[in-house]
């Protein structure tokens, strides 16, 4: 069995979501889509569905040059910054959605159908999600704008990330065939736990649903 071409209905729903523009159809299915392969590797819960955001969606996440050391309060500073040395200069990931934005996200749309994460445990600042302070980026609502132009917005003073329909499905379609990917290696892995994983990801997506 093909993992890829057990999800390419999914995959091909949501492409024809897009085409259509039919954006609550098509997000609703993007934020399942994580659930679906989490469950295939028999994990459940928001930790699984942050872990796998986190891991293969990396439209949010860019990584870029950035000069170490060195941060211009001014415009005048940045102009008559020193010249930039190989020493000074490193990789570094930015981070302007999360998986925890995300699950809660799929939270507040699936089941409430607002945006409106201040809402949804995950993100409230409760104890027992204390590990994931650092996630929550200042994000408290999610609002859809269909602009071309932008992948996400913040409107940093009221909290609110506007993000583009089409670029988040599209970033979740491409987390999944970079998960599909990771778990196609694992066939020929060395490692009798990954094998394992392997090896449940293809039972479980042997039992998905047909449509014939």
């Amino acid at each position: 069995m093909n993992l890829e071409e057990v999800f390419n209905p999914y995959i091909k729903s949501l492409e024809s979501g897009i085409r259509d523009e039919n954006w609550f159809l098509a997000t609703m299915g993007a934020c399942t889509l994580p659930d679906i392969c989490t469950s295939l590797e028999d994990k459940r819960g928001n930790g699984p569905y942050i872990e796998w955001f986190n891991t293969y969606v990396k439209a949010y996440q860019p990584t870029v040059n950035r000069r170490k050391r060195f941060i211009a309060e001014t415009l005048e500073e940045w102009i008559n910054s020193p010249p930039y040395k190989p020493e000074d200069v490193g990789l570094e990931t930015i981070v302007f959605f999360s998986g925890v934005n995300a699950y809660a996200l799929r939270c507040a749309f699936l089941h409430g159908g607002n945006g409106d994460l201040s809402l949804q445990p995950v993100q409230s600042g409760e104890r027992r999600f204390e590990r994931y302070k650092d996630q929550i980026l200042n994000i408290k609502k999610v609002e859809f704008i269909n602009d071309p132009t932008i992948t996400i917005d913040k409107d940093k003073e009221n909290g609110i990330a506007y993000l583009n329909p089409e670029r988040y499905c599209r970033a979740i379609i491409a987390g999944v065939i970079n998960w599909i990917e990771t778990i196609s290696e694992l066939k020929t892995s060395d490692k009798p736990n990954e094998q394992r994983v392997y090896s449940i990801v293809h039972e479980n997506a042997s039992k998905m649903i047909k449509f014939e």
